[in-house]
């Protein structure tokens, strides 16, 4: 009898999880299957989870300019550079900007536009380089467009190096100023 009873205990333990497995297929498959659709997440709502942008306004990344100088000590010149243009396009409230710490992550790599542009969920990116040659300094910024791998606009600004920090917020002023005329003549295009 000791025998039965084990066995029949057995029985029902395995009943006990055999109904609890079925029950929880039943909800799931209700769930998956039966789902109410507006509680379904649209297109636009799916799209914006994973990342991307929806928006009609243009959207940016600036990745930190490169040092191609001979000197180390010139890339705290660069990152100040790139930091400035970032705080200056933020000022805009027109244009969605990158995250810093998310376009510093390319600094050093040797990425692609298109991958930088998707991994950061922009329509253009900036990017640049300074040199410099005795006390002489020498930026160049380049704006483009990610889905084309394109050039929208370039300029080069030569400064004499005397107070650093003036020719950071003079050059990132600038380029500001060129990015805005340039984003705000394409917005029709949706950059």
């Amino acid at each position: 009898t000791t025998i039965h009873y084990v066995v029949d205990r057995n029985r029902k333990i395995d009943f006990v999880i055999i109904a609890a497995l079925a029950a929880a297929v039943v909800i799931l498959g209700y769930e998956r299957f039966f789902i109410d659709e507006s509680q379904a997440p649209t297109d636009a709502q799916t799209t914006s989870a994973a990342g991307g942008s929806e928006s009609d306004r243009p959207s940016i990344a600036v990745l930190p300019f490169l040092n191609l100088s001979d000197d180390p000590q010139n890339a705290y010149f660069s990152d100040g550079l790139t930091e400035e243009i970032l705080n200056l396009l933020v000022r805009m409230q027109v244009i969605d900007v990158a995250a810093r710490t998310s376009s510093f992550y390319f600094k050093g790599k040797d990425v692609d536009i298109k991958t930088v542009a998707t991994h950061l969920g922009v329509r253009n990116v900036l990017e640049g380089s300074v040199r410099r040659e005795g006390d002489k300094i020498r930026v160049t910024a380049q704006l483009i467009k990610a889905e084309s791998g394109f050039h929208l606009w370039s300029n080069t600004y030569d400064r004499e190096i005397k107070e650093i920090f003036d020719i950071q917020d003079d050059i990132a002023r600038q380029v500001v100023k060129a990015l805005e005329i340039v984003l705000s003549s394409e917005s029709d295009a949706i950059l």
